[in-house]
């Protein structure tokens, strides 16, 4: 596990070996705690995955869907995807009912997640080295970032929630790869 954590860089280590397990001891020992219930579903059933797993699973689909490779392995993990997109489903009806029970906990929700955002679109952004292939191949840098800012915008959506998520401000290309980008 220690060695995975050093890979994974500290955004992700935050979110998983930080705040989940702080909410969820907190969650342990204050059961009865609708506001860290409500803390715990929105980081795991909508920001980790309802953003952070969807984000991955669809370009993975996408990327095999058009390279037409590995339909067996297509299959069995769309069957996975859909699967989590129903825990994903509770979580935001769970949230809509809290929602609509007491307004506070839709300013609750959104206070969450805005401090977690920067950290989100940086982790989205593709690895220095990645940035030259995917810009000769056409790709949006961009994408993952998007995807998580407009995921989490249906979620909030649905849960009733009116307020909007800012677009992640564009990856920045540093300057010996600019060449790549004039030659397309």
């Amino acid at each position: 596990m220690a060695e995975a954590q050093q890979h994974m860089g500290p955004f992700y280590n935050y979110i998983f070996y930080e705040l989940l397990p702080e909410i969820s001891q907190a969650l342990r020992r204050n059961p009865r705690d609708l506001n860290l219930l409500v803390d715990g579903i929105t980081l795991y059933h909508i920001f980790i995955e309802g953003a952070m797993a969807l984000a991955g699973q669809t370009r993975m689909l996408q990327l095999y869907r058009d390279l037409n490779i590995f339909p067996g392995f297509q299959k069995g993990f769309l069957d996975v995807t859909r699967d989590e997109s129903r825990h994903v489903l509770f979580g935001v009806k769970f949230l809509y009912d809290m929602v609509q029970s007491d307004n506070q906990y839709a300013y609750r929700i959104i206070d969450f997640l805005n401090p977690l955002l920067p950290g989100l679109y940086d982790f989205g952004r593709p690895r220095a080295e990645y940035i030259p292939g995917m810009l000769k191949q056409g790709q949006d840098l961009d994408w993952t970032p998007k995807f998580y800012a407009s995921s989490l915008r249906r979620k909030l959506r649905a849960i009733g929630i009116h307020a909007d998520i800012p677009d992640p401000k564009p990856t920045p290309i540093p300057p010996e790869f600019e060449a790549v980008l004039s030659r397309n």
